[in-house]
């Protein structure tokens, strides 16, 4: 009876150490890191958020990833910390061929690391545009490293969700919505594949969302051209040089008059002087 009593706990040993030591040592990870898709005009800026879902066996308080991209089509600008790491020292990054190292630690505050259960934007990585048309980059992530908080500081890594970013081929094409860096959405619509992403711990933003740079489109407003004017002949009344004749007093009538007159006076006066001799 003795001898199967030890050699059961000789079995069970094991199993129950291994379990503690899964329990105790468990490396911290998430359902996957990455970005959606996106989509933009060259000559512009791509701000491109990078969210965590379902960050597990932590508080985790670092992340370093390496982004792979066409450095013919975008270039890195900057990186910055956003939403879960807020709170966190600014990003350290390092340009090489074909991509940017990225990593970021928080402040050594236990309240600012991100906690199991969290989902959202850790980092916005900032991209110039500066391919043509149609062109077509690849956004992928590799060497994905999480750590803990003490005291085990365990590390461990994430599944990645690589996107691609797409160069448009018009004005057309783009919106001049900005860029959704967060898109609230409530915890309890996350599917259990892990594809939904959002804000801080308990809001998440779809993965497939294809996003695109916010590009103001110049509108333009066609004033129509009235066609020329031209002016009617206008047709001014000229009067005519003849002058109107003016009526003619005729004098032959006035010398008859005066000549009546003249006579009678003079046939008066002959009369008078007969009289006075008689």
């Amino acid at each position: 009876m003795e001898k199967r009593i030890g050699l059961i706990l000789l079995l069970l040993v094991p199993t129950i150490l291994g379990l503690f030591a899964a329990l105790v040592f468990a490396q911290p990870t998430a359902d996957n890191i990455g970005v959606a898709n996106h989509r933009g005009n060259q000559g512009t800026y791509l701000l491109v958020p990078v969210n965590i879902t379902n960050a597990q066996n932590g508080p985790i308080v670092s992340l370093s990833l390496d982004v792979l991209y066409d450095n013919n089509i975008i270039t890195f600008v900057s990186a910055e910390q956003v939403s879960l790491t807020s709170f966190w020292d600014s990003p350290n990054t390092n340009n090489f061929a074909e991509g940017t190292h990225v990593s970021i630690v928080y402040d050594g505050k236990d309240e600012h690391a991100i906690q199991n259960g969290a989902f959202g934007s850790f980092l916005v990585l900032n991209f110039s545009v500066i391919g043509g048309p149609g062109k077509r980059s690849r956004m992928d992530f590799t060497n994905i490293q999480l750590a803990e908080g003490p005291p085990n500081y365990n590390t461990g890594t994430v599944p990645a969700r690589n996107g691609t970013f797409t160069i448009s081929s018009g004005l057309s094409e783009v919106s001049a919505t900005p860029v959704p860096i967060h898109s609230p959405m409530p915890a309890a619509a996350e599917s259990s594949s892990g594809e939904s992403e959002g804000k801080g711990s308990a809001t998440a933003a779809p993965d497939d969302t294809e996003y695109i740079v916010p590009t103001p489109v110049p509108t333009i407003i066609s004033s129509p051209i009235s066609p020329p004017i031209t002016p009617a002949p206008s047709t001014i009344a000229i009067p005519s040089s003849t002058a109107t004749p003016s009526p003619t007093v005729n004098s032959a009538g006035f010398d008859a008059i005066f000549a009546i007159a003249g006579l009678l006076v003079v046939a008066y006066i002959v009369q008078r002087r007969k009289k006075a001799q008689s």
